[in-house]
């Protein structure tokens, strides 16, 4: 049996923030907020880039330009900023 390869890739990043932005990834859906879904596709995609070489074992984001942490965190705080509840609470999961 092939194992799967986990969503966003195997850094410690993507090991910690990918299921979370999958949770706001779904919610968002049956939501209907466009703009969070498509911050976080970007955002998994850039998860899958990162390696462990890539990051600091002292930080999760170490390593990450401020761009690209951006672009990770940023629906995070959409999420946290929506008037969902549900959605809200995926993103506060991570806290």
């Amino acid at each position: 049996m092939a194992s799967a390869q986990p969503l966003g890739g195997t850094s410690r990043a993507s090991l910690v923030l990918s299921p979370i932005l999958d949770k706001i990834f779904k919610n968002a859906a049956r939501r209907n907020h466009f703009n969070l879904i498509s911050a976080c596709k970007p955002a998994i995609y850039r998860l899958d880039a990162v390696t462990d070489s890539n990051n600091s074992l002292s930080s999760l984001l170490r390593g990450f330009s401020p761009s690209d942490a951006d672009k990770v965190l940023h629906p995070l705080a959409l999420a946290v900023d929506i008037a969902s509840t549900k959605v809200a609470e995926s993103a506060l999961t991570a806290c």
